[in-house]
Order: structure tokens, then sequence, then C-alpha cells
């Protein structure tokens, strides 16, 4: 992925248990969901599995993938989420509902996210 332009994002999430990470997710404005997290991840932070959701893949074909429960800074706010397993943090426009996105499309260009009033 080095080298190549991508809206990246440093979140603050943490688990049940009050384990935190941060961790760099990639924003996918073609992914309407919420947030996905690795196996690794979701197991690090102590996630419990709730059910599966569908995902519609980019070519068309939809996949179930597993759904957890955890909580996101967002806002300098603790929030409750659902994040599903996937191969990478990605945000998608779900969490990024009411807000404005601005990005500098380049390798490592800022990415600024901001409540609409």
């Amino acid at each position: 992925m080095s080298g190549r332009p991508a809206a990246r994002v440093r979140l603050r999430l943490r688990g049940p248990g009050g384990v935190e990470a941060t961790v760099t997710a990639t924003v996918d404005t073609g992914f309407t969901g919420t947030l996905t997290l690795s196996d690794r991840l979701i197991a690090s932070l102590g996630l419990e599995y709730l059910t599966d959701v569908v995902f519609v893949q980019a070519d068309g074909t939809a996949a179930l993938h597993p759904a957890y429960a955890t909580e996101l800074e967002w806002g300098g706010v603790w929030r409750p989420i659902y994040v599903a397993a996937g191969r990478e943090p990605l945000i998608g426009l779900k969490l990024l509902l009411d807000h404005e996105v601005r990005m500098e499309v380049r390798p490592g260009g800022a990415v600024e996210i901001t409540p609409l009033a």
C-alpha cells in the first residue's frame, strides 16, 4: 500500500474489557457500513461476536461477514459502534454520515473529517 494514494485516518478503539488500540483505517466511499477491522485486531480487543452482516462486494456478489460491538473515539467522545470483520480497517459511509471529508489525494496526504453544522 505504501506509495499509493489513499485517504487514511488514525482511530482509537476500545474493547469491552477496556483494552484500547490505535489503528490506521482507509476511507472507503464504496463501503456503506461503519468500519471493518482485521480478525487479529478484533481478537486483540476482545470483541465478542454478535451476528453476521451481508456485504455486497466490488464484483457485485454478496458475502457474510461477522459483526462485533466496540467503542470508537469520534470527535473526542467515546461512542458505541458495530464493526465487521474484513481484511483491513476501512471506514465506511455510515460512520461518515453528517460529516465533511477533505483529503489530499496523494501518498501520505492529509485527511480531515469534521461534523456538518
